[in-house]
């Protein structure tokens, strides 16, 4: 059984993995957040010379897979976590040689780019831990094209609340605290896709998590 300070340092490495410790918290999100990031793509629909954002990359262990899934894609990703920032430069190296691919980091709420740039945008368990969701969509509003499209992947509440760490600087949703958010926002939800899939615990048992895919456009569109 993890003590409280234990847990208390999953926790923050979860949110910005840092050091040797980060380096292997961010190839274990690699893996249990894979499918996870593919179902994303595959509902973002990924279309030919598109201008791509991600918030909070990882490792970006699933680089090759994005990039493979349309013509001439470019892609900016942002990360809290320099750790992570140095892993993702390295393992994609010889990728970023071949495609328009820069691994960024930034502040949590500022985006360091210029307004109505991205035509997709995605993001796969950050959601948690956006200190103001609210100022944070917005944000994500002023860089978007028009016609945008944003994904937000997101375990359950249920599900989060089974895992012990997740009582340490996790703020966790259902689809209708998204919505709250939402409504203030410039976003509107086009879409909500629900997925079930078997992951492995932390001491290896399968359990069923339930995650949601919003698609979020503009209000104006």
């Amino acid at each position: 059984m993890a003590t409280e300070n234990e847990l208390q340092a999953i926790a923050a490495q979860l949110r910005c993995p840092e050091g040797q410790h980060g380096v292997q918290i961010g190839e274990n999100m690699n893996d249990t957040n894979s499918n996870m990031t593919l179902q994303t793509l595959e509902a973002l629909r990924l279309a030919d010379a598109e201008h791509v954002l991600e918030l909070g990359y990882g490792n970006g262990g699933h680089l090759v897979k994005l990039i493979g899934a349309a013509n001439d894609l470019q892609y900016v990703g942002v990360d809290i976590s320099s750790t992570m920032q140095s892993e993702a430069q390295q393992l994609n190296a010889t990728l970023m040689t071949q495609h328009a691919i820069c691994f960024d980091c930034y502040d949590g709420s500022s985006l360091p780019y210029a307004d109505h740039f991205f035509d997709k945008i995605f993001t796969v368990n950050t959601l948690y831990f956006w200190a103001d969701p609210l100022a944070m969509l917005q944000e994500l509003a002023r860089v978007a094209k028009i016609d945008a499209v944003l994904a937000i992947t997101f375990a359950s509440k249920a599900f989060m609340q089974t895992l012990p760490f997740t009582q340490y600087g996790f703020t966790l949703y259902e689809p209708e605290n998204l919505q709250d958010i939402v409504k203030d926002s410039s976003w509107k939800i086009a879409d909500l896709y629900s997925r079930t899939e078997q992951v492995r615990s932390k001491v290896g048992d399968l359990v069923e998590r339930i995650y949601y895919i919003a698609l979020l456009q503009l209000k104006n569109q």
